[in-house]
């Protein structure tokens, strides 16, 4: 039995999160949804309930709930949305074609 259920993890050093990098074939992590485009690359914030912090709190946690039978639990994923910033000065930014509709308003 794998400890994190087929999730191949490791911890973000930007972020200090647990990290999800890829599954292992044949395990119980490859039935969640669209699990080859959202999830991989997001960061586990909660598994059943639980917050969690690093690494070893989902092994923790995937051990009780094996220890408690349940037959399923929740994986809760987050993801950072990139925006478009000024490299320099740290600013939002346009695009030319945003500026078309900015204008339409104006």
């Amino acid at each position: 039995m794998h400890p994190t259920l087929g999730m191949n993890l490791r911890m973000c050093p930007h972020r200090n999160q647990p990290q999800l990098i890829s599954y292992e074939p044949s395990t119980p992590a490859i039935r969640i949804s669209k699990w080859r485009s959202q999830p991989r690359y997001s960061y586990i914030t909660k598994l059943a309930g639980v917050e969690i912090t690093d690494v070893q709190d989902i092994e923790k946690v995937v051990r009780i709930c094996r220890a408690k039978k349940y037959k399923e639990t929740h994986v809760y994923f987050a993801t950072i949305d990139k925006i478009a910033m000024h490299p320099q000065k740290g600013t939002l930014q346009l695009y030319h074609d945003q500026l078309n509709i900015v204008g339409k308003h104006l």
